[in-house]
């Protein structure tokens, strides 16, 4: 089970380095601080100024400086956003954006590159990334498309908690519906009011079941002496 994102319940402890997201701990416009944001660029002096832009932002960059230590990391992690340079050695930043949301769907990933062309922007929008930004980019552009990118992984993580939670609910309630409709049959059972076993009268204690165990308005129709 890969560690929880940082966002949804703050106060667990879900950094890859065990930096705590809590409550308290936001940005003026409720972004949660220390986001975990794994940037990859095999240029040094770039992977420094994008890792420090991404600091003082008030995330927590994890920098690597190749697609497959990017992958290691992401073995083991699920980042809400990862930074990737197009163009590195060993392993592109397309194919490294490939694998990435092969393993974590959710992940958001933003290409950056100095060498922009109409075939690497199509490229990108076939393998769903985010972003496709120009480098250097500015401190606000890189901050802002960041900060989107995290807040929509945590919405698409939300929306899967509840998705979840609603499941286990409905699990519940169907469980507790099943246990009344039994307890109401051998009620039934147990009755000298309720006599005659033939296929109608079963099919009458039937729908007794599926209705008495909820408030809804039951309409009962028939002819007179029927025992309505």
């Amino acid at each position: 089970m890969l560690p929880a994102p940082s966002c949804g319940d703050r106060t667990q402890d879900c950094s890859p380095s065990g930096a705590t997201i809590s409550t308290e701990n936001q940005a003026p416009d409720g972004f949660p601080k220390g986001t975990p944001v794994l940037v990859v660029d095999d240029e040094p002096m770039v992977l420094a100024l994008v890792s420090e832009m991404l600091r003082e932002a008030g995330f927590l960059p994890c920098p690597c400086q190749d697609g497959e230590e990017a992958l290691e990391k992401c073995a083991s992690y699920e980042y809400p956003v990862v930074l990737l340079d197009l163009h590195m050695p060993r392993m592109s930043g397309l194919e490294t954006a490939r694998r990435i949301k092969s393993a974590h769907p959710r992940t958001e990933v933003i290409l950056l590159t100095g060498q922009p062309s109409i075939e690497t922007t199509l490229a990108a929008i076939d393998e769903r990334v985010f972003a496709y930004l120009i480098k250097p980019p500015s401190t606000f552009l890189l901050v802002r498309t960041v900060r989107s990118a995290a807040e929509r992984f945590c919405l698409a993580w939300e929306n899967e908690r509840l998705v979840q939670e609603l499941k286990k609910e409905r699990n519940h309630l169907q469980t507790e519906l099943e246990e009344s409709r039994k307890a109401l049959d051998r009620q039934l059972d147990a009755s000298n009011q309720f006599v005659g076993a033939s296929p109608a009268m079963l099919q009458v204690r039937r729908q007794i079941t599926h209705v008495a165990p909820s408030d809804m308005t039951v309409l009962i129709r028939g002819e007179s002496g029927t025992g309505k």
